[in-house]
């Protein structure tokens, strides 16, 4: 089934390879197009299997989409790093474009508004995309309905 994204009115730039990636993979995942046609949100989470406080590697994602009416719009995309050493280090927001509230917020930083991330969200989402093609994400799919 086809994910229907409107990304119209944005303040972000989202492409559009971002917008079909989201789509294929919900294809790909065999999802049954009745909890699709009644879900009230999907959460795609993106998680590279060797990530860790230790040795690194690369961030974990969440994309978030909303339905409004019968489209899907997002609501946030999310990266995550681990912060602090040792048994005391958790994982933690780094990077959140929080477009329902229309800020960005970046860690021990204030929050500016959305327009005035769209440089940022331009390299985030260019090497989000890059490391997904990579093959380095495992990706996980959730249904609210």
């Amino acid at each position: 089934m086809n994910l229907s994204i409107n990304v119209d009115g944005l303040a972000l730039p989202v492409s559009g390879d971002l917008v079909a990636l989201l789509s294929r993979i919900v294809s790909e995942q065999g999802l049954p197009s009745s909890n699709l046609e009644a879900a009230t949100a999907v959460t795609f989470n993106f998680r590279d299997p060797t990530y860790s406080a230790e040795t690194g590697g690369y961030h974990p994602v969440e994309i978030r989409l909303g339905r409004v009416n019968q489209h899907f719009r997002f609501e946030y995309l999310t990266d995550f790093s681990y912060v602090g050493a040792g048994p005391c280090c958790e994982i933690s927001k780094e990077i959140d474009f929080d477009i329902t509230w229309g800020k960005c917020e970046v860690r021990y930083c204030p929050p500016v508004d959305l327009a005035d991330a769209a440089s940022l969200y331009q390299t985030f989402e260019s090497n989000f995309l890059s490391y997904y093609q990579m093959g380095v994400f495992g990706v996980s799919v959730a249904i609210e309905e």
